[in-house]
């Protein structure tokens, strides 16, 4: 009986891990997605990237 409760236990650990995991990427890659979305908006909008592009780049 315990050793099927340990399988049981290994089982919901590994699913936990996976499951963070796949949160974790997600959220890199919400990161991004916001950080590329943030740097055309400043792009479009912002008359200094017409005098000097590099300093707006590296602001971002």
């Amino acid at each position: 009986m315990s050793d099927l409760l340990a399988i049981k236990r290994l089982l919901i650990l590994r699913f936990w891990e996976k499951r963070k995991l796949i949160d974790e990427q997600r959220g890199q890659r919400a990161e991004e997605i916001i950080r590329n979305a943030y740097r055309t908006v400043l792009f479009l909008i912002s008359p200094t990237w017409i005098q000097n592009p590099t300093q707006l780049m590296m602001k971002v």
